[in-house]
């Protein structure tokens, strides 16, 4: 049987086709995503450990005369700053993960929902074929 209620004013719909594992159903929805930090602890300590290197890099320079001090403290003065930018990637592919197991969940559900409405479908076709 079918209930109809004014949708503008609130109030729900309900039909046999929508079930309970329904993507309507309020209990089965996971919870948000929730927001990206600006910077996490991981973050801060690489790019601490980072300005570190860099400033015992370029103090070691200044202070030794040697040309292998010289590369060493470029090399270092160099990785420092990559060490960081490398670990704030690491930290955007690990939010675009989340967001992509989320994203594969939705698309099972819609999936088992769409495999349930073609099921009814069938049926309602069955139903009308028979009312001629």
């Amino acid at each position: 049987m079918v209930e109809t209620k004014d949708i503008e004013t609130g109030a729900t719909e309900s039909t046999p086709l929508v079930g309970s594992g329904s993507i309507n159903d309020a209990d089965n929805e996971p919870p948000p995503l929730g927001d990206i930090p600006e910077q996490t602890s991981k973050e801060r300590i690489v790019f601490g450990a980072a300005a570190v290197g860099f400033a015992t890099s370029m103090a070691s320079m200044l202070v030794e005369d040697n040309p292998s001090v010289y590369l060493s403290g470029t090399i270092g003065a160099g990785i420092a700053p990559y060490a960081a930018f490398q670990q704030q990637k690491l930290t955007e592919v690990e939010a675009l993960r989340e967001t992509n197991q989320r994203m594969e969940e939705e698309v099972n559900i819609l999936k088992e929902e769409n495999e349930r409405l073609q099921g009814a479908i069938k049926d309602l076709e069955g139903s009308v074929d028979n009312l001629r």
